[in-house]
């Protein structure tokens, strides 16, 4: 799936983007990939959530083995105009068993509060920040653009999928 060149204005609350993968087994597993590019999401209201929000897995029981791939280029997530918005991008996972992957990624796999603590909304903000830009809004829950501190075993896996014309 491709996110491309889009405008997204005026939001009063909730989300600009929103991305979910879920079901699937251990041997049928769901699987989907975003390339999310030259987007602008700005101008949200105070109750605004994140300017991307992602969600893998469907259920917080082990078993769904979605997977979700994200690939962010020249975007500007700006929740500065919502007073009690949080970070740019917020990464949401419920299955233990689900997985985020996001190409060319060599930080922490673990958000904070994993089962193993890692540094994944900190890397994953130095990841992507130079190549989009990520304002936060009034109540992050991290100081960079990214709250990824509930994933665990992201990883840098490059695209499975063909790309159809």
């Amino acid at each position: 799936m491709s996110i491309v060149d889009n405008d997204i204005h005026d939001i009063d609350s909730g989300f600009g983007i929103f991305l979910r993968a879920g079901g699937g087994d251990a041997t049928d597993t769901s699987v989907m990939e975003a390339t999310v590019s030259g987007n602008v999401a700005d101008e949200f209201g105070d109750f605004a959530f994140a300017a991307l929000y992602a969600i893998v897995g469907s259920t917080s029981f082990s078993g769904d083995f979605a997977r979700l791939g994200i690939d962010l280029t020249n975007n500007v997530f700006d929740l500065s105009d919502a007073d009690f918005g949080g970070n740019a991008v917020f990464l949401d996972q419920l299955s233990p068993d689900a997985h985020y992957y996001f190409p060319g990624y060599a930080g922490s796999g673990n958000g904070e509060f994993a089962a193993t603590p890692g540094t994944a909304s900190v890397d994953l903000d130095a990841f992507w920040s130079p190549n989009n830009t990520l304002i936060n809004g009034a109540f992050p829950g991290f100081p960079g653009g990214v709250d990824a501190s509930i994933i665990s075993g992201a990883t840098g896996d490059a695209f499975v999928l063909p790309v159809w014309p």
